[in-house]
């Protein structure tokens, strides 16, 4: 099966991160799965210092690229051709869209649905219902709060946390809280404490994620939920033991809490 997806020719990118032309070169492609994370107007704390995000401009332009060269499938679809041997279009594209923002629900799926486009939204399971915040997501918000942060006897403070741990960057307090690996990440919830931030009332604020009546929302509009891990490890750096225990629960999350959908699909995270 693996020489059959590879024989097709299936390309992985980051729309996100390139801009419509190069996108030209990959006509010739049988499949590609584009992906997303975020689609917003405006700043987002909690991801403005990690990556560059697009508008619904932007976002509307991409599809109607995406529609002129391709057609869409659904992740259904996709597994019908492996599952089945069912033939897909010549060329295609799977959209798809990580960490479960609730901008999925609020921006997205409305234009998703207005230009009959599927999609796939992987979903964190420690994140959904805004239980829990990304410790990527922590770091983006200290950052931002950092700049504003003129007392030397805090900042040195923030800096002694860091040079605390191996393998994370002291010599500038932005870079260091951005390189807090997950293994290390509990640092962010002691720099908080030191910056007065308060993760809860970000979460009880800002609602970031998305909400389990709003994914059962998502599927009813003929969606597709996908696995996206519990709370966003790579688990290059996690041990085999916890990566299947890990895996087990957010199957388990997945079989409990979106019953309507018959397929569980997993996405790993290796770097994104």
């Amino acid at each position: 099966m693996l020489k059959e997806v590879v024989n097709q020719k299936i390309i992985s990118y980051i729309f996100s991160k390139f801009p419509q032309g190069i996108a030209e070169v990959l006509t010739n492609a049988h499949l590609i799965i584009p992906y997303y994370h975020m689609i917003n107007d405006g700043p987002v704390n909690h991801i403005k210092h990690l990556y560059v995000h697009k508008g619904v401009r932007q976002f509307v332009e991409d599809l109607d690229f995406l529609l002129r060269h391709y057609k869409p499938i659904s992740l259904f679809d996709l597994l019908d051709c492996f599952n089945n041997r069912d033939t897909l279009p010549n060329r295609a594209f799977l959209l798809t869209f990580d960490d479960g923002f609730r901008e999925m629900h609020d921006i997205v799926a409305s234009i998703l649905l207005n230009k009959g486009i599927p999609a796939t939204f992987f979903v964190n399971s420690s994140f959904v219902d805004n239980k829990n915040l990304c410790y990527e997501h922590k770091a983006s918000i200290l950052v931002d709060k950092v700049k504003g942060i003129n007392s030397i006897d805090i900042r040195r403070e923030i800096g002694k946390i860091l040079a605390s741990k191996k393998n994370v960057d002291a010599s500038n307090l932005e870079r260091g809280i951005l390189s807090v690996p997950y293994k290390k990440r509990k640092l962010l919830d002691e720099i908080a404490t030191i910056m007065n931030t308060d993760f809860n009332e970000y979460l009880s604020r800002n609602k970031p994620y998305l909400t389990s009546n709003q994914i059962r929302e998502l599927i009813k509009s003929g969606f597709s939920i996908g696995a996206h891990s519990i709370d966003h490890p790579y688990y290059s750096a996690l041990t085999l033991a916890i990566t299947l225990n890990w895996i087990m629960e957010h199957l388990l999350f997945r079989i409990t809490i979106i019953l309507c959908q018959k397929n569980i699909i997993l996405k790993y995270l290796t770097a994104d």
